[in-house]
């Protein structure tokens, strides 16, 4: 159904090649949501996302079942609002910690793709 949160999640998932930030942030996708909930939610969203990566999986010395919640958090806001790389992180660092193989490693990965996703809101802050 086009033009639901549902269907924006999906275009997300599937395509996250766009540029600039290309793989990080889907800004069709951004603008797609922005004509569903308005400018003024999406800034707030992205404000809100921006405060939980910095603040919760950034966050130092976050043992493993701490860092797991903090992903699992992150995991549908990040895919609403276009960030499906980190959203795909995130599921990544949960499946593993589940299956106690490859955590630090997912870790890792999450924590970068944080810092990417930290990036491109940057970007998307000064470019409003």
């Amino acid at each position: 159904m086009p033009g639901t949160i549902e269907s924006c999640i999906n275009k997300i998932v599937r395509d996250a090649s766009l540029t600039p930030h290309a793989g990080v942030v889907d800004r069709d996708a951004l603008r797609e949501i922005e004509g569903l909930v308005g400018r003024a939610r999406v800034d707030a969203l992205l404000g809100a996302l921006h405060n939980e990566i910095r603040g919760r999986l950034l966050a130092d010395g976050l043992e493993s079942e701490p860092f797991c919640k903090a992903a699992h958090g992150l995991v549908y806001a990040s895919a609403t609002l276009g960030f499906s790389a980190l959203s795909r992180a995130c599921i990544a660092v949960e499946a593993a910690y589940r299956t106690g193989t490859e955590f630090e490693t997912r870790r890792r990965e999450a924590r970068e793709a944080a810092e990417s996703a930290l990036a491109a809101l940057l970007d998307l802050r000064q470019a409003a």
